[in-house]
């Protein structure tokens, strides 16, 4: 009897070893990230947007820029993939991954390795492109242009001016190009086209990847407008590469401190849970820079390199 409950014993504790958060646990997460009712409508076609209202993602069909049917999937009704730690939902049969915040919602194929996007009524739904993410990759110099300030033909959702700074950052070479993860351009994680809901997810806005074991070092954005919400996307987050997220370590606990424009500081600690989403970071009066520096960490199954992949600010261009 006693060896029987010792293998029981055993068992569970693999079992919350495996799976450590629960669902109640990254549903919790998000609700509490969402301080706002609703997102903006965002997508890769006009005929095709995405929105969160409340609990619940909207999928609406426009025609001539009616909306013609609108579907609801409700957030209580998805999944947390543990192998990757994203958030993944089915529309009608194909699987999807979402990263949901409180202002921007990023919806994907979960594999895209085919070459072949999930489609309703003949209309590609993800918006994320695995080759034509690796086409502007390999030709980054191009790529500047289009994804980098001042852009050509895209925008940023926050028209405030932005940068980054950090403690340090790694690089590494990759198909004969150096890659600096300094997280240059991390506030523009994702950028809007024209017409305004066309959502682009930025191909060279690496992470902010640190260049030690992650205690202590730190990122900084500073904003030309001072902003009371922040949105940080913590790990390496690729949706060309979802296997990344686990491989690196990702923020557990941290501190940000925000600075008005007056010079006073506002610290705070905050804690991450262990999957994919943006998470908000609320201060109780504008601040002009955000600090975050990293206490402890989440330690990657590969790599002790500690990743965040977006620092974004609220939505501001209307």
């Amino acid at each position: 009897m006693v060896k029987v409950l010792r293998a029981l014993i055993l068992l569970i504790l693999l079992q919350l070893f495996r799976f450590p958060l629960c669902a109640e646990d990254w549903m919790s997460e998000v609700y509490n990230s969402f301080v706002d009712p609703k997102t903006i409508d965002m997508g890769c076609i006009e005929d095709v947007l995405f929105s969160r209202d409340g609990k619940n993602i909207l999928m609406e069909y426009h025609y001539n820029g009616v909306t013609e049917k609108t579907e609801i999937f409700p957030i209580e009704s998805m999944m947390l993939d543990e192998e990757t730690g994203f958030i993944e939902f089915a529309i009608e049969g194909s699987m999807m991954y979402v990263i949901l915040g409180n202002e921007y919602i990023l919806v994907f194929d979960k594999d895209m390795s085919t070459g072949e996007y999930a489609s309703v009524n003949g209309f590609e739904i993800g918006m994320v492109r695995e080759n034509r993410i690796h086409r502007w990759r390999e030709n980054y110099e191009d790529s500047l242009q289009y994804y980098a300030p001042p852009y050509l033909d895209r925008s940023s959702y926050s028209i405030s001016k932005k940068s980054i700074t950090t403690s340090g950052s790694y690089s590494e070479v990759l198909g004969g190009q150096r890659v600096n993860y300094d997280g240059k351009y991390i506030f523009d994680f994702m950028l809007f086209g024209h017409p305004y809901y066309k959502t682009y997810y930025n191909p060279i806005a690496y992470p902010w990847v640190e260049d030690s074991a992650g205690y202590g070092e730190w990122i900084e954005i500073d904003s030309e407008v001072p902003k009371e919400k922040f949105y940080v996307l913590n790990g390496f987050v690729d949706p060309t590469r979802p296997h990344l997220y686990r491989l690196n370590s990702r923020v557990k606990r941290a501190s940000v401190i925000g600075t008005t424009e007056e010079g006073e500081e506002i610290e705070q600690e905050i804690q991450f849970e262990d999957f994919v989403y943006f998470k908000t970071i609320v201060f109780p009066k504008p601040v002009k820079t955000m600090r975050l520096i990293i206490r402890s960490v989440y330690p990657g199954a590969k790599w002790k390199d500690t990743a965040i992949s977006a620092l974004m600010l609220p939505v501001d261009w209307e």
